[in-house]
């Protein structure tokens, strides 16, 4: 992940949380989730989403109804690949393939975020996958919305 990204994401983080000691307890929780959980998920990726395309633009209701029917009820369980790249094509333009269109799958959506190189290494998308590898994922998306991928 650029630089660029990581403070980008870190900046989201701040903006975002009610107080720059909560981000930073909540990033250094993230990069110890061995396995990453659908409440940490939800928060990293709407702090980053409302902050790349702004307050006036962004509806978390709307994104959330759409990631919604792929995605665990408690906050606790922990999140595969495929449904973390379903939350985030969910949230941001990424690209989307024509079986995703159609079925909208855990598993589209990680081939699609994969084959944009969004998603690097072994990708199955029912592995679990940890907070840093996460944090790494959204980087490379952000860093695609700017064209930098």
């Amino acid at each position: 992940m650029g630089k660029r990204s990581f403070l980008l994401i870190l900046l989201c983080m701040l903006v975002v949380g009610a107080g720059g000691a909560q981000s930073n307890e909540f990033i250094d929780r993230l990069l110890t989730e061995e396995e990453l959980r659908f409440g940490s998920a939800v928060y990293l990726v709407t702090a980053a989403s409302s902050a790349h395309y702004g307050a006036g633009k962004y509806n978390i209701a709307a994104a959330l109804r759409r990631a919604r029917p792929r995605m665990p009820s408690v906050t606790d369980t922990p999140l595969t690949l495929g449904q973390y790249a379903h939350l985030l094509q969910s949230f941001f333009d990424l690209p989307e393939g024509l079986w995703y269109r159609v079925v909208q799958s855990p598993r589209f959506a990680a081939r699609d975020l994969t084959h944009a190189g969004i998603i690097q290494g072994r990708a199955y998308p029912r592995m679990k996958l940890s907070g840093e590898r996460a944090l790494r994922i959204l980087g490379r998306a952000l860093a695609y919305l700017d064209g930098q991928l």
